[in-house]
């Protein structure tokens, strides 16, 4: 099987990133900020196997 991660899980760092950029980067508080889509989208896998639910329908729970 193939498993579909949600767009704007895939796309979250990007837009970590862009918010950064707009209010003033700090490299440090935007990669700390980007490390916790790693455990976000294990939960969205996780929750997904276990109510046998789509990973988007998962994710936006």
């Amino acid at each position: 099987g193939i498993l579909y991660a949600p767009d704007f899980l895939v796309n979250a760092g990007g837009i970590i990133n862009c918010a950064w950029e707009r209010k003033g980067y700090v490299r440090e508080a935007a990669l700390k900020q980007t490390e916790g889509i790693y455990d976000t989208a294990l939960r969205i896998f996780r929750r997904s196997k276990e109510e046998g639910v789509p990973t988007y329908l998962a994710a936006s729970r």
